[in-house]
């Protein structure tokens, strides 16, 4: 289990589109489902589970080291979708403005 304070950091981190161990930039998007996604860093190969994506991100699970491979078949099965950043909400039928 994470403490908060860590978990403080990595949201903060994820939201401006950072990775939470190294810090750079250009993460690659990953599986998705639900309100969740992976994202993979290609700098220091670790992945992040973001829960919360359609709805604004509210916790982020450190999936650990991954591979290359699992990198380079993000890249390919999500083309559209790299380099990974945090978009507003698009939600259809959630109001931005509370009305």
């Amino acid at each position: 289990m994470t403490d908060l304070q860590t978990q403080a950091r990595w949201l903060e981190d994820i939201r401006d589109s950072r990775c939470p161990h190294c810090g750079l930039r250009d993460l690659i998007a990953g599986p998705w489902g639900g309100a969740s996604r992976n994202v993979y860093c290609p700098h220091c190969l670790r992945g992040w589970n973001l829960h919360g994506v359609r709805y604004g991100i509210v916790s982020v699970e450190n999936l650990g080291e991954v591979s290359e491979d699992q990198i380079a078949f993000a890249v390919a099965q999500y083309p559209n979708e790299q380099p990974w950043r945090l978009k507003p909400l698009e939600t259809p039928g959630i109001a931005r403005n509370g009305h």
